[in-house]
């Protein structure tokens, strides 16, 4: 059904782009940035192919992007959330033979232990490749120093991955400002990207986020980026080595972008549902 969805999604905002054309002085660009979590080694070609088709579909470009985009063209950013080692193992080599930047956030309280948030029995995954998710972890310092470059980049992923929507000011402004501080200490440079995890906001949050010096942030919103030299909130498209050659190309296309109209939606219901899971702990205690 959400295939379905996107597939007339994309065809009619091709049509209404085809429509309004001569109005416009030249053809529009636009720049989707991707978000991929874990690549286990058995979808590594899986992966390698998707980028293959990124670099057959779009130009690519670093998820921290400064310059106003350059008219008719359609641009590509790759991250992925967590940090996870496989990432290092599977993607990058594969991403580096591309010559395709990315970025990795990272969640500075778990380096070098396993993602204990993850729940992988809710991914639409194989068994093989749930039990390779489980045995995953997050690169230690040493490991973030080695593949820090030019062209892979390290932004923040939060201290312990929590819903930040749930949390005081005072936590939330912590988990900010403690993350941000300990990736500057392991690189020794600035780091100015941040990821929400769960992508999970509020408008507090973005001007605390702004506050403890963040350049950009990025939600799981799937929508196109401005472009924007100063653009701040950067939407996201979810993406899996698993998906179909036409979802990619969909995810890509600006296909799933309909869904930020439901996005709303879905995450104030989430948070309704972690405060009431919250209060009922509390409750038991």
């Amino acid at each position: 059904m959400k295939l379905a969805i996107s597939l007339c999604y994309w065809l009619l905002s091709k049509l209404v782009d085809l429509i309004l054309r001569p109005l416009r002085k030249g053809t529009p660009t636009t720049c989707v940035v991707l978000c991929y979590h874990g690549i286990p080694e058995v979808h590594r070609e899986r992966f390698a192919r998707q980028m293959d088709l990124l670099l057959r579909w779009a130009t690519p470009v670093r998820a921290d992007f400064m310059d106003t985009l350059a008219v008719g063209k359609h641009l590509a950013a790759v991250t992925f959330d967590d940090g996870l080692v496989s990432v290092r193992d599977q993607a990058l080599p594969e991403l580096a033979k591309r010559n395709i930047p990315a970025t990795l956030f990272i969640p500075t309280g778990y380096l070098g232990k396993k993602c204990t948030w993850m729940r992988v029995d809710q991914l639409p995954l194989s068994k093989r490749d749930r039990e390779q998710l489980l045995h995953d972890t997050v690169m230690d310092s040493d490991q973030l120093r080695a593949i820090c470059s030019d062209r892979v980049l390290l932004g923040s992923h939060g201290v312990r991955h929590v819903h930040l929507t749930s949390l005081t000011e005072a936590e939330t402004k912590k988990e900010l400002h403690d993350s941000k501080a300990e990736l500057e200490n392991i690189l020794g440079q600035r780091i100015q990207l941040f990821s929400f995890p769960r992508g999970e906001y509020d408008r507090h949050i973005l001007q605390w986020a702004a506050d403890a010096g963040y350049k950009r942030v990025f939600s799981i919103e799937p929508k196109f980026s401005s472009g924007e030299p100063f653009e701040f909130l950067t939407g996201r498209v979810t993406v899996e080595p698993t998906d179909w050659n036409l979802e990619f190309f969909l995810k890509l296309g600006g296909g799933y972008h309909w869904m930020q109209v439901v996005a709303p939606l879905k995450n104030f219901l989430r948070r309704i549902a972690v405060r009431n899971k919250e209060r009922g702990h509390r409750f038991k205690g």
